[in-house]
């Protein structure tokens, strides 16, 4: 599996700002970042991790250009690596920030630890989705490379996570809850505003800009403190040129819910069943 990994790496690195190469796999960790006269400028947690960078949430802007390397616990030693600043941008949701990294020619002992970090996430989040998802009944190995695409994202209760009728660049996204629940709500003609159900633990929802470039029908909402696996579009459509089974069982995911929702938004009764419109199973 490592050298599949490492040559899909290797053909996607070098993206521009936050397009990050594949694979990366959503990773829950606290990261200590450095600066070039040894201090620690500040102390963050990894959103995703891939063998070429990492992604980190920060509370305040890092000065990118004096970044020089990051701490991350792993287990009972500390995998401290090179690295440069390549690209921040403000979350659109909070008051935070999102700052990529990339790794400078790790040492053979760090890079193997890197390469089991890596490895370890990734069987983790196929298991979840396995036991926890609505992919119970998927492969293994399309589950694999789902997780290998995926990045973490947290949301505070209350905190509008995409909007209706918006089609943002940067929250067109597919999201998986991994904790918490997510509301979902639509307005109808006459300005109605209507509940669509809730996305728990396990399941999809969002990203109709990302599979059918159309604006959001519906907008999300956090009920409760959330943690959601993102699949944004840009891992989505290297998905479709790369792995074009694996993306298509993630957008007939995305589209089962709304294929559902179709009867609520128009006032219609009940729902169509999903095999009709060719979205049945995974």
């Amino acid at each position: 599996m490592r050298e599949r990994i490492e040559a899909r790496w290797l053909a996607s690195s070098g993206l521009p700002q936050d397009r990050r190469a594949s694979p990366r796999v959503a990773l829950a960790s606290r990261v200590d970042v450095e600066i070039d006269d040894g201090t620690t400028v500040a102390q963050g947690a990894s959103l995703d991790l891939g063998i070429g960078g990492l992604c980190i949430r920060l509370a305040q802007a890092a000065p990118l250009e004096r970044i020089c390397g990051i701490r991350i616990p792993n287990g009972r030693r500390e995998l401290a690596l090179r690295a440069r600043g390549a690209w921040q941008r403000k979350s659109p949701t909070d008051e935070s920030f999102m700052l990529g990294v990339e790794f400078l020619a790790p040492p053979p002992g760090e890079l193997t630890a890197l390469w089991q970090l890596l490895n370890q996430r990734a069987l983790e989040l196929s298991r979840f989705l396995v036991d926890q998802s609505e992919f119970a009944e998927t492969d293994i190995d399309i589950l694999m490379d789902l997780a290998l695409c995926t990045r973490r994202r947290e949301f505070t209760a209350g905190v509008q996570i995409y909007a209706e009728g918006a089609v943002p660049s940067d929250e067109s996204s597919i999201f998986i809850v991994a904790q918490g629940s997510v509301g979902l709500s639509a307005s109808r003609a006459s300005a109605q505003r209507i509940e669509l159900g809730n996305a728990s633990v396990g399941e999809v929802f969002g990203g109709l800009p990302a599979v059918l470039g159309l604006p959001h029908v519906d907008s999300a909402r956090a009920l409760t403190p959330v943690q959601l696996l993102e699949i944004d579009a840009f891992s989505l459509e290297s998905l479709a040129r790369e792995k074009p089974l694996v993306a298509r069982t993630l957008e007939r995911a995305a589209l089962r819910r709304y294929v559902r929702r179709f009867p609520v938004l128009l006032g219609t009764g009940a729902a169509p069943d999903p095999a009709a419109a060719g979205l049945h199973g995974a």
